[in-house]
């Protein structure tokens, strides 16, 4: 965040502060435009412009170094438009770099190009609801540990490489759910409490892409056991775990979302969770099934972002 000091000027019975010319011209603010002043429960002040809506959010980067990160960090933030100056940079080699990036980050599009610049736009609504995307990528991870461990039970590559390929539905849900949230936080309207719960659900949002990346791992390490001779009994018993989690992991993220205290019985159950991980632990060493403690150490980690999640929940 840029922060910069400025002197309280005083007019008459009135007290002045210049705006910085970067937010200006950010917005598109002109001589005698109003903008909307708030002061919020906290003391901060806010400054807006009316029509936040319908001035779009441009940002020009240049193509030298870190583009994708920059074109990514752009898209986060919520910028409606992103341009490209090109420079000395040959237009079809940049346009192959973009290339990937439009397959996860939902809206964005090539709407120009040419031999000095290439212009993307954001073409997604504004009425998201955070909750339902996040309750989707919840869904979609759960499901993604869970038949990674089906696949190596039955032998099945083709459902370990669908898992695979989910990820990228999630990082899609992802990087969408961090640009709403952002663009939310924008508002001038908003409570304390409710960018708290904004903050909240950021940070859920993390877990529950990086609990996606686990399952990924999980399903790439099955694909390479499934020509090898492992314990049925252990893949069971991993299974009815990862269902368990699964289970609790539902239970309390939907606590999270309807910012509801925390019930006595996550953490029993999540106790519960860890005494079998670690049992199942033993008998892998016992039994010399190192490849199956692999996935064993990946369903600790899922475990701890279980926790992670369950450390938003409000206090009793």
């Amino acid at each position: 965040m840029e922060k910069n000091l400025r002197k309280v000027i005083k007019i008459g019975n009135s007290y002045y502060v210049s705006l910085p010319k970067s937010w200006i011209r950010r917005w598109g603010i002109s001589d005698g435009e109003l903008v909307d002043v708030s002061l919020r429960e906290d003391g901060v002040l806010e400054i807006l412009p009316l029509s936040t809506s319908d001035v779009p959010r441009k940002l020009v980067v240049d193509c030298k170094e870190d583009l994708n990160r920059k074109i990514v960090s752009a898209y986060l933030h919520g910028y409606d438009v992103i341009e490209v100056a090109l420079g000395m940079c040959p237009l079809n080699e940049v346009l192959g770099k973009i290339k990937p990036l439009l397959s996860i980050l939902t809206g964005l599009e090539v709407v120009e190009e040419d031999s000095n610049k290439i212009s993307l736009q954001c073409f997604i609504r504004s009425n998201y609801s955070v909750v339902q995307l996040l309750k989707l990528m919840d869904k979609l991870s759960r499901g993604m540990y869970l038949d990674a461990l089906k696949s190596l039970l039955e032998k099945d590559s083709k459902l370990a490489e669908s898992v695979i390929e989910r990820d990228n539905r999630v990082d899609r849900l992802y990087f969408l759910t961090v640009r709403v949230i952002r663009t939310s936080l924008l508002k001038g309207s908003l409570s304390s409490k409710e960018r708290l719960l904004l903050m909240d659900m950021r940070l859920l949002a993390r877990d529950l892409e990086e609990i996606a990346d686990i399952s990924e791992e999980i399903a790439k390490t099955s694909l390479k056991l499934l020509d090898k001779s492992y314990s049925e009994t252990i893949c069971l018993k991993l299974e009815s775990v990862a269902k368990k989690l699964s289970d609790v992991q539902e239970k309390i993220v939907n606590s999270v979302l309807s910012n509801k205290p925390q019930p006595k019985s996550f953490r029993k159950n999540l106790m519960n969770i860890r005494e079998q991980l670690n049992s199942i632990m033993s008998e892998c060493t016992k039994e010399n099934a190192l490849d199956l403690m692999e996935i064993g150490s990946l369903i600790k980690m899922l475990y701890n972002k279980v926790l992670d999640i369950e450390d938003l929940l409000p206090i009793l």
